[in-house]
This record gives C-alpha cells, structure tokens and sequence, in this order.
C-alpha cells in the first residue's frame, strides 16, 4: 500500500474534479490495495511528522511558496513529488484578471522551480509537455479524465430532446475569448445560455432577449443541470494564443456529455469528432461554424454526437486515465533512476529554469 498525499488550495472546484481528488480518488478506489490517498484537513499546516508517513506527495497547481516548501521537506525525506498543472501560467494574457498575479517573478521563480525539481510532472495538453520537457524530462500529458463511473444517469443515446439554444460556461477570465468574436454574439440566430460569469461588455453589446444568465453551481450539479437543459450547440471562443493553445478540451467534454456540439477553435487540442472548428479571432468564421451546427436536424445531430460519446469513452474515459496514473506513480516509487537529483535548495535552479521555459 502506496499513500499519496495531496496539497491543493482548490479542493472542491471543477479543476479538482478534473486533475485532483476527482481521479485520484477513483484511483485509490480502484486499487484499494496498492494506493491510498491523504487529503488534510482545510487550511492544516504541513510539517515533517506528517510527511514522514506518506509515500509520495501531489501538488496540485501549485504555485505558492508553501508548495515549493512541502517540496523540500520531501526532498530532505527522499519522498517523491508529483506535481500536476493545467495551463502555461508564464505567459497570461493582459485581458485575464490573473494577468499582473502571474507576472510576478517570485511567484514564477517557485513554479519554475517545483517544475525543474519535481519528480514527476503531469499535464493536460501536449502543448503544455512540449514546453515543460526542457527543464523536466519526466513529463506525461495526463488528460482530463471522463467520469463515465459517476455519470451513471448519461445515457448512451440520450432521449432528452434537444433545446434550439446556445450555451456557454466559464468565467471573467474568458472575457477576451468572448470578445474576440463578440460580432458574431451579437447575430446569433438562438438565445445563448450562459453559465458562470460571462464578459459583461459582451452582455451590454447584446439584446436582452438573447441571452439568458445561470448561476455557477457545484460541479458535479453542473454536469447534471447541463445534460437537463440540453442545448444543441455549446460555444467555445478562445482567443488566438499560446496560452490557449496549451488549454486542455474540458469544454468539448462537457458538450458531448450533454448531448451537444461544440464550436471550438481550429488548434490541435480541439481535433476530436463531436467539434466544429473555426478560425481563432474570426467573428464571421465562429457565427458561420455556430449556425452550421445549429442547423442540422435532430437526426444528424444525434448521430455526430453519438459518435462523438463513443470515442470519448473510448480515448478519455477514467479507467484509462488512472491506469495511466497508476503506472507513472509506480515507476517513480519502483526505480531510484526516475528520482530527481536537482539540488532544491540551490535559487539558481529556479533562475535556470525560468530562463530556459521562457526561451
């Protein structure tokens, strides 16, 4: 019996459902005998008693100093780090509220550093693998898991009937995404639902009766209240850059999980059937793929998605996902070879390390 234990400042949101204790606990569930997991308490600081008793540590997006000071008090233990991570946090853009946090250089000197030191690194996109790959070579494209397990209630060909609407979920760091084709919100031929926090320059540039607002919720009730309200088509503008070129395609499996279509940007991570692509920052492309999606009849666009859920299952499904993590954990727990010797108390790592991701 292997015990992981687990640090992350976001224990219940969609992120943790996706890249933390959502498949770390179907993991320990599904080998009950050889992983269990260490989730402590809210707020409980972490010192070397507690982590004498685990196996290995996961950091969970982090990028506080107390993350990097879990990391070596593990190294000084000779217990292994896995860190997971799920966007390119060097380069955000200027219109996301997160921008000015991420440009400072001492939080970006502890990513850095956690990135060069841990020994073992997942992410969610290739695109984020690729730049990571120089500073850590133990690094493994992980996806965004499907939980077909929990999600009993999706039936394979649901008998929902489709709702003539658009939908779109994210928050106030999806404001330039929004923008960048905000003409084409503005011609839309169906309502857009929009779930969350959308760009409220958008929502002043649209008629009222084209939109209607829903709240945030828990993120099991979201994939639930989406799969019920069933809209044909859900929109997924992103912004032409790097930065969402490394953002995983959560979003398309939401769409195909509630019996949708998803419009998406032509960049590699959206290539999947269930999408319709458009060109990134083209208003006249997204209302043109929007509408094209929208305007299938109820029998082509039943088939499309039932091909679509078939191959998530089949490529994006948990079962796999957890295989997968089952065997990086045990290759770094089976092999002193996989362990990282970089000298984490050395500043100059960070300081290598920045230099070399931002080249």
């Amino acid at each position: 019996m292997k015990k992981i234990l687990v640090q992350t400042g976001g224990r219940r949101d969609s992120t943790s459902l996706y890249r933390c204790m959502g498949p770390l606990s179907h993991l320990a569930k599904t080998y009950r005998e050889k992983i269990q997991i260490d989730l402590p308490a809210e707020n409980e600081a972490i010192a070397w008693e507690r982590l004498a008793d685990v196996d290995m540590i996961y950091l969970h997006r982090p990028t506080q100093p107390s993350g990097l000071m879990c990391m070596k008090m593990a190294r000084l233990l000779n217990i292994p780090v896995w860190a997971d991570y799920d966007d390119w946090l060097f380069d955000v853009p200027e219109w996301n509220p997160a921008a000015s946090r991420f440009k400072d250089q001492a939080l970006r000197h502890v990513i850095a550093t956690v990135l060069a030191g841990a020994d073992l690194v997942t992410v969610s996109t290739e695109a984020l693998r690729e730049r990571i790959l120089p500073v850590n070579s133990n690094t493994h494209c992980v996806p965004n898991a499907y939980r077909s397990d929990i999600f009993q209630y999706r039936e394979e060909k649901s008998k929902i009937s489709r709702k003539d609407i658009y939908f779109w979920r994210g928050s106030q760091c999806h404001d330039g995404d929004l923008l960048s084709v905000a003409p084409a919100f503005r011609s839309l031929s169906r309502p857009v639902h929009f779930w969350g926090a959308p760009s409220q320059e958008l929502l002043k540039q649209m008629q009222p009766q084209a939109f209607v607002l829903m709240p945030g919720m828990d993120p099991l009730r979201y994939f639930m209240e989406i799969y019920r309200v069933a809209p044909k088509v859900f929109l997924v503008p992103l912004e032409g850059c790097f930065f969402n070129r490394c953002k995983s395609n959560i979003a398309w499996q939401e769409a195909i999980h509630a019996g949708a279509l998803c419009v998406a940007p032509d960049m590699p991570e959206w290539h999947h059937p269930g999408i319709v692509n458009y060109d990134p920052n083209n208003s006249e492309s997204f209302l043109e793929a929007a509408e094209r999606a929208m305007a299938l009849s109820h029998a082509e666009h039943s088939d499309l998605v039932s091909e679509a859920y078939e191959y998530m299952l089949s490529r994006f499904d948990i079962a796999g996902a957890s295989s997968q993590r089952l065997a990086l954990v045990n290759d770094v727990l089976g092999s002193s070879e996989k362990r990282n010797r970089v000298d984490m108390f050395d500043d100059a790592i960070g300081e290598k390390a920045l230099e070399r991701l931002l080249a």
